[in-house]
């Protein structure tokens, strides 16, 4: 079996600062070398001398609608969520939609949702060795109520088709939805407690038995529950519950933070879709004045008090939704928020996006470290030092899955 070798690189691991003139060797699908020397290559290896570039673990999406993008705004709030186009169609947008990740060098995400269980069918047609794409730690549907949030068929409307939204009343019928959606492939079931997300109303999604419900039957099975969860006392509420990602988070405080390191809770706070809200102009409908900016300001202060404190939290937002399409260098666009905004350390956001992910997952990746998988990125410049250069795809000059380039723009030699 050839090995590829990478020469001459400097290594981000994932937590650590840079290691200059690092090799690192790749076997099938797995690293088997990191060290401080060169490696001398067999007569079929490729020796890839990077030459200073860096090179990283693959990156994270911790919140992530695989199915989103072309909209069709005059129905969109007529109709349910992905209803304006069939479950085929739906299919081949998501195939495209992972092309911009992989190019961004995103190897791994977290499904917060989907049509019709196309995380899971996805990961099937990779697998399978169809497409190429990230590896996936499937979403449900939204599991949700009657009435609540993306209920927004008029109701007078003869409308069977919920792609995305299962909407289900009573613990007995979450209980089964859960069940459900788990027989389906789901890894992480996601329901929806609040309304709201910078601004919108605090209407209240589910009972305490409702959710106490869903925690019980995932985890009697071994699954994940994330939860679209705003306001503060639903918050505490959840992770009490047993909730295992908090998705937006906007009233958290330092006991939320406090309950959630106890109880192991990631948070995903999701900024990028504030920072929208905030540029629209004073008085844009469904945008209640003020609020976008009073959320913001609040995370802003609790990301810096929660990193401290070492709770998990990941990067990721509701790519795919109309504000937010999939395209190449957007994901990095958030990872720059955290850090030009918030004032995070770059190392800190990058472990977020490599280490912390992988912990959720439970995939032997996000560190560059011998035994583990080679996902594997290579970047034009320093993110360590200047984290904006990961907004620009032209500067992943090779991403690598499971010891597989994906996307290779590195020059070779032959094994001497």
């Amino acid at each position: 079996m050839a090995d590829v070798i990478f020469t001459r690189a400097n290594l981000l691991d994932g937590v650590n600062p840079l290691r200059p003139d690092t090799s690192v060797v790749v076997r099938g699908n797995e690293i088997v070398v990191v060290a401080a020397r060169a490696v001398e290559p067999g007569p079929e290896d490729r020796v890839i001398d990077l030459d200073g570039r860096v090179l990283m673990p693959g990156m994270f999406l911790g919140h992530t609608h695989v199915d989103g993008g072309y909209q069709q705004p005059h129905h969109y709030m007529d109709i349910y969520a992905r209803a304006e186009r069939p479950e085929g169609v739906l299919m081949a947008r998501a195939m495209h939609n992972l092309k911009p990740m992989l190019a961004s060098g995103v190897t791994s995400y977290l499904g917060a949702s989907c049509a019709n269980n196309l995380d899971v069918q996805l990961r099937m047609v990779i697998e399978d060795g169809l497409i190429d794409g990230p590896r996936i730690t499937p979403c449900s549907r939204h599991l949700n109520t009657t009435g609540h949030d993306n209920d927004m068929a008029k109701w007078w409307y003869d409308m069977r088709y919920h792609p995305v939204d299962v909407f289900v009343d009573g613990p007995d019928e979450f209980l089964k939805a859960t069940r459900t959606e788990i027989l389906r492939g789901a890894e992480i079931v996601k329901i929806f407690p609040t309304s709201g997300h910078g601004g919108g109303g605090r209407g209240r999604g589910m009972t305490h038995g409702e959710i106490a419900a869903v925690v019980e039957a995932a985890h009697h099975r071994g699954k994940k529950v994330r939860a679209h969860c705003v306001w503060h006392d639903e918050i505490i509420e959840c992770v009490q519950l047993g909730v295992d990602i908090i998705d937006h988070g906007d009233e958290m405080d330092e006991r939320c933070i406090e309950l959630m390191v106890q109880r192991g809770t990631t948070w995903v706070p999701s900024l990028k879709f504030l920072a929208f809200l905030r540029s629209l102009p004073p008085g844009t409908p469904g945008v209640p004045k003020g609020e976008a900016e009073r959320d913001w300001d609040n995370i802003c202060r609790m990301l810096p008090l929660a990193n401290d404190t070492g709770l998990r939290i990941l990067p990721g937002d509701d790519y795919g939704s109309p504000m937010f399409p999939h395209r190449p260098g957007i994901y990095g666009e958030e990872l720059s928020l955290y850090v030009n905004e918030v004032g995070i350390k770059p190392l800190d956001v990058l472990r977020w996006a490599t280490r912390n992910g992988a912990e959720i997952s439970g995939d032997a990746v996000g560190q560059v470290a011998e035994g583990m998988l080679a996902d594997l990125v290579v970047v034009e410049g320093d993110p360590s030092s200047d984290i904006d250069v990961l907004e620009n795809a032209d500067n992943m000059k090779a991403v690598m899955i499971g010891g597989r380039f994906v996307k290779d723009e590195l020059a070779s030699v032959a094994g001497r």
